[in-house]
């Protein structure tokens, strides 16, 4: 009771009096109520009130005043939350409500402190809290180890590992209660076809829980027949997230020649016919619908395809790269007629029929397609897919892919023996640039972790001064903004902040283009080292320029993402338009509609605002933006750089949803009658609404 009064004798200097009375806030008589009962599942939002009595245990009025603060923890991770105070009601004058959003299953801990001295109200802290996963989702559920061409054997069983995940990411528990009704073999469905014929097919299979791990399920297939055939495996009506795909099943007598093929890693060469389709994709000119003769090499990193004129002169016709990028696909080139004679002429190499199953296009996308037929073809998509995977660790998804790249990082300076250590680098911000490339002076310096000091600053760098060079060097090097062409090391296709950039051609200084690039790989090294290191490259490069990074071919396809106006003003209209047509080509006048308006006289709705935002994740900050400016990602300045301004105005519709004018960086607000609501109506716009327009 002491310590009571002297925190409100301390805070609000109250008299004796009040302590005689015991008319004042006493922590140990308020009350914590949850809304839910325990155990409880994740959710977008939920809440929680605190009831506050005086030492006399009347209600006593909470205010911001008193300094109400709620912590919210889920292991290490901080849960942001709201807190709205009191009621016009005189009879909830005492009571606060606290909103967060529990997306991550596992136990929380929830500090509810008041005051200057912060004093825990009675049973603070809570650390009994354990929210459990939802039920699987089909959007966040997949299969592990993910390819977009699986290979097998005919009458021998294969295993695909599916993860059961809830619509929040987190890892479903299929023997909680939730889940007492989940029945593998009902929930899920397979559906296989057999291509070309698309013919759907019984396959025999089951399903298994995996011992030890209750968020995974196995299933396990088999074939009877070889052949091509394609998957799809979806949940409770909705296909998986990963869960389209395609099934080489090879033969006994083909799977051992696979496995011979790429055991040693070594070129293997098959017999295949190519179907030439233009003049150019071969150098001789060849007619429409005439097959050539063609080898087929493939090598851990390539694919090669190769005529031989007078059978013994090589002559390269086309190279695929080992990259995801590169598909095959099994269906016949709609403007060819089908046949059902199985025989070639062979002196003419002329197409007069060929065999469905021994068909296969292949498209990397940057190069013509090309069609091929081979009696061998399961062999080589099977052992194109073995070295691509290989290649790329076991999986396609990305986060696999980036975990097999850190761990091949750090395996070779492991292998190299690169030693870490450190190197101070002291580094003047008037000549950032120049002063950086002089401190770093060799290749095992960009090895080693930087500790950076700037000239006249008593800074110690703990990761935040790092952090900072990072910044304003990739500001200095990466941002053309308010700089002449010939000064800037980078561009844009066009003055917009938002724009991708591209190496500037009339810069010449290669050596900083040189620094800049050992830049992104110290980034890289950095990260494969863990989250600690981790210093990202504050730069949007165009896709184009990225290809080339990976050694893609660049075609007129990457202007859709580099240069958004040109590509749909000029290169969509030919691709879509006959040029015949072109004399009916008309240009409209733009119609253009500016709504002007007003912040709320009352800050409510904009609290509301930050406060809905504060329990966005990046997926609905990206989703915001693009609903807000049409553009999913910030400027490399971040808002200060959107022109016009990111602006709030009201909107006269109570209740209605969220609108915005892209034109102007501008979204509209309408009142509502609570926090829930306006935080629903929010993520509501911004999911349904983030593509198409129309007039308000």
């Amino acid at each position: 009771m002491i310590s009571s009064f002297h925190l409100r004798h301390k805070e609000r200097k109250c008299g004796f009096l009040t302590f005689v009375t015991g008319s004042y806030l006493a922590p140990q008589n308020c009350k914590v109520l949850f809304d839910w009962k325990s155990p409880t599942t994740v959710s977008n939002l939920a809440s929680f009130t605190i009831k506050f009595y005086q030492r006399n245990h009347k209600p006593y009025p909470i205010t911001a005043d008193d300094r109400l603060s709620v912590h919210i923890t889920n292991g290490s991770q901080v849960v942001p939350c709201s807190i709205e105070f009191g009621d016009l009601n005189p009879s909830l004058a005492n009571v606060a409500k606290v909103v967060f959003s529990p997306k991550k299953s596992g136990s929380y801990s929830i500090n509810v402190l008041i005051g200057n001295s912060f004093t825990h109200l009675r049973g603070s802290p809570f650390t009994d809290i354990h929210f459990e996963p939802l039920s699987p989702s089909p959007y966040e559920t997949l299969l592990i180890n993910h390819c977009s061409t699986v290979v097998c054997t005919a009458k021998i069983f294969h295993v695909f590992i599916i993860e059961t995940r809830d619509q929040f990411g987190n890892l479903c528990r299929l023997d909680s209660p939730i889940n007492e009704n989940f029945d593998e073999s009902a929930d899920f469905k397979v559906v296989f076809t057999e291509i070309p014929t698309e013919k759907e097919i019984d396959v025999c299979c089951f399903w298994q829980k995996q011992d030890g791990d209750n968020s995974r399920i196995a299933l396990l297939i088999v074939f009877e027949t070889s052949g091509v055939y394609h998957a799809l495996i979806s949940y409770k009506g909705t296909l998986l997230k990963n869960g389209d795909f395609n099934i080489v099943c090879l033969t006994q007598n083909e799977a051992e020649t696979v496995k011979k093929c790429t055991s040693y890693s070594k070129t293997c060469s098959f017999n295949a016919k190519l179907l030439c389709l233009s003049q150019h994709q071969s150098n001789e000119g060849c007619q429409s619908h005439k097959w050539k003769n063609v080898c087929c090499y493939i090598s851990p990193k390539q694919l090669i395809i190769k005529e031989f004129i007078f059978k013994f002169i090589p002559k390269h016709i086309t190279t695929f790269r080992l990259l995801p990028s590169t598909k095959f696909y099994f269906v016949k080139n709609p403007n060819f007629p089908p046949s059902n004679n199985n025989n070639f002429d062979s002196k003419s190499s002329s197409c007069i029929s060929y065999n469905h199953e021994e068909f296969m296009m292949i498209d990397d996308g940057s190069q013509s397609p090309i069609e091929l037929i081979s009696p061998q073809r399961n062999m080589i998509v099977a052992i194109f897919t073995h070295f691509l995977l290989n290649r790329i660790g076991g999986s396609e998804t990305f986060r696999d892919k980036q975990d097999f790249f850190y761990s091949e990082v750090r395996k070779f300076h492991h292998k190299n023996n690169f030693t870490p250590g450190k190197i101070h680098l002291k580094i003047s911000r008037d000549s950032l640039l120049e002063t950086s490339m002089r401190a770093i002076k060799s290749q095992s310096d960009w090895c080693k972790k930087f500790e950076i000091e700037f000239f006249g600053e008593n800074g110690i760098d703990w990761g935040g001064l790092r952090r900072e060079w990072y910044t304003i060097l990739c500001k200095t090097m990466f941002d053309p903004q308010n700089k002449d062409e010939n000064d800037s090391m980078f561009m844009r296709f066009k003055n917009d902040k938002q724009g991708l950039i591209h190496p500037n051609p009339n810069f010449s200084k290669l050596s900083n283009f040189e620094f800049a690039g050992k830049l992104v790989g110290k980034s890289l090294l950095d990260a494969s080292f863990g989250t600690n290191h981790k210093c990202l490259i504050n730069a949007r490069f165009s896709r184009s320029f990225l290809a080339q990074w990976i050694g893609l071919r660049i075609n007129y396809r990457y202007f859709e993402h580099d240069d958004p106006d040109l590509y749909v003003s000029k290169i969509k209209f030919i691709l879509d338009n006959d040029v015949t047509n072109l004399d009916l080509y008309f240009i409209e006048d733009e119609l253009n509609h500016v709504v002007t308006g007003a912040i709320y006289d009352s800050q409510k709705i904009i609290d509301w605002f930050w406060r809905s935002l504060a329990n966005f994740n990046d997926e609905e900050f990206a989703r915001l933006l693009q609903f807000t400016t049409g553009c999913s990602h910030l400027p490399p300045g971040g808002f200060v750089e959107l022109t016009p301004r990111f602006q709030i105005t009201s909107s006269l519709n109570f209740g209605s949803l969220p609108t915005a004018h892209t034109c102007f960086n501008q979204i509209c607000l309408p009142d509502y009658d609570s926090f829930e609501d306006f935080d629903r109506a929010l993520r509501i716009a911004i999911t349904e609404g983030s593509e198409g327009f129309g007039l308000v």
